[in-house]
C-alpha cells in the first residue's frame, strides 16, 4: 500500500498512472471544495473503487490540484484512509450486500443481518468506515443537534424507529425518561439489546416493516428515524409508515428523520414529505437542512399538530 503524504509541497510530483475516473475523483474534490465531509467522501470514494489502488490514485490526482483551504480536508482523507485500511474491505463487503438488496425484492432484514455481522458500526452508518470512535463522534455530533432542537427532554418517551446497534438509543437515554428501540433486524436487535443491557430505560424489540401496530396511540413524546426512512420508501412503505408514526405521537409530538430517500433529489423528497404532512397533521420545522461537519444527512423535522 502506498504511503502517501498530502501536503503543498508535494502536489505538483509526477506519477505516471492510468488517468481516475470522474466518478472517483468526484468525491474528494467535493471534500476539497467544502461540500462533502471527509468520512463521507472516502466512503463514496471506498464504495465506487475496484480497489484499494484505484482509491490511492485518487487521492494522488487530487493533490496535484488542491491548494490553499482544500490542503487540509485532502490531508484528512488520507489520515482517514491510512487509519481505516483494514475496515475498508469490510465496508465494501457491505456496499455489495446492499446492493444485491436494492436490485432484488429489498428483503432488509437479511441484509442489514448480513451488514451487521460483517461490521456493526458500518452496518448502521457506512459513513463510520466501521470505526468504533468516529461512530462515537458522529453519534454525539447528532445528538448536540437533536439538543439544540428541543427533542431531548426529561421527560420525553422516545421511539427510535431503525434502532440498528442501539447507538442513538444509548446515547440519549440519560436525557430522556424513556427510549424504545425497534428494527426489523434479528442480528441488530440482539446486538442492540447487548450494547444498551446496562440501560434501564432502554426497550429494543423486533419489528416488522412499516408497522408499528404494537404501540398504542399517543405512546410517544419524539419518533427519531435515523436514516431509516429511505428503505421504508425504497419498499413502498413511505405512507403506510408515516400514518402509523402520527398515530403513535402525542399531540405536539415531535418526528426527526434524517435523511428521507437516498435518491439524490432534494426536491422531490421534499415535495413527497410535503404531501404526508398535509394529510397526516404536521408542521415542518426543518424541510431538509444539511448541520452536521461529519456527515451529510439531511434533517426533516416535523412536529404533530
Amino acid at each position: 500500500m502506498c504511503a502517501l503524504r498530502l501536503c503543498a509541497g508535494q502536489k505538483d510530483a509526477p506519477v505516471a498512472e492510468t488517468p481516475v475516473a470522474p466518478d472517483l475523483l468526484a468525491p474528494v474534490i467535493a471534500c476539497i471544495e467544502g461540500r462533502l465531509p471527509a468520512p463521507v467522501a472516502l466512503m463514496q470514494l471506498a464504495s465506487a473503487a475496484p480497489d484499494a489502488e484505484a482509491i490511492d490514485s485518487s487521492l494522488r490526482e487530487a493533490s496535484r490540484h488542491a491548494s490553499g483551504s482544500g490542503i487540509k480536508p485532502l490531508e484528512e482523507l488520507h489520515a482517514l484512509r491510512l487509519r481505516a485500511a483494514d475496515k475498508l474491505e469490510r465496508m465494501r463487503d457491505i456496499v455489495s450486500v446492499a446492493r444485491r438488496a436494492h436490485s432484488g425484492e429489498h428483503d432488509w432484514a437479511r441484509t442489514f443481518d448480513e451488514a451487521a455481522r460483517i461490521s456493526p458500526e458500518a452496518s448502521v452508518a457506512l459513513y463510520s468506515l466501521g470505526e468504533p470512535e468516529l461512530l462515537q463522534r458522529q453519534t454525539e455530533e447528532l445528538v448536540s443537534r437533536m439538543a439544540e432542537w428541543g427533542l431531548l427532554q426529561d421527560e420525553f418517551q422516545v421511539l427510535d424507529f431503525g434502532c440498528g446497534i442501539g447507538r442513538i438509543a444509548t446515547a440519549i437515554a440519560p436525557r430522556v425518561a424513556g427510549v424504545v428501540g425497534v428494527d426489523i433486524s434479528p442480528e441488530m436487535v440482539r446486538l442492540a439489546r447487548e450494547r444498551t443491557a446496562s440501560l434501564g430505560n432502554i426497550a429494543i424489540a423486533e419489528a416488522s416493516a412499516g408497522t408499528l401496530g404494537t404501540f398504542a396511540d399517543a405512546s410517544f413524546d419524539a419518533v427519531f428515524a435515523i436514516d431509516s426512512v429511505p428503505y421504508v420508501v425504497a419498499s413502498g412503505l413511505a405512507e403506510f409508515c408515516f400514518r402509523d408514526t402520527a398515530r403513535v405521537l402525542k399531540p405536539d409530538g415531535l418526528l426527526l428523520i434524517m435523511n428521507y430517500s437516498y435518491r439524490g433529489d432534494l426536491s422531490l423528497d421534499r415535495a413527497e414529505l410535503q404531501h404526508l404532512v398535509d394529510r397526516y397533521g404536521f408542521d415542518i420545522e426543518r424541510n431538509g437542512t444539511s448541520d452536521l461537519s461529519l456527515w451529510d444527512g439531511c434533517a426533516f423535522l416535523l412536529r404533530k399538530r
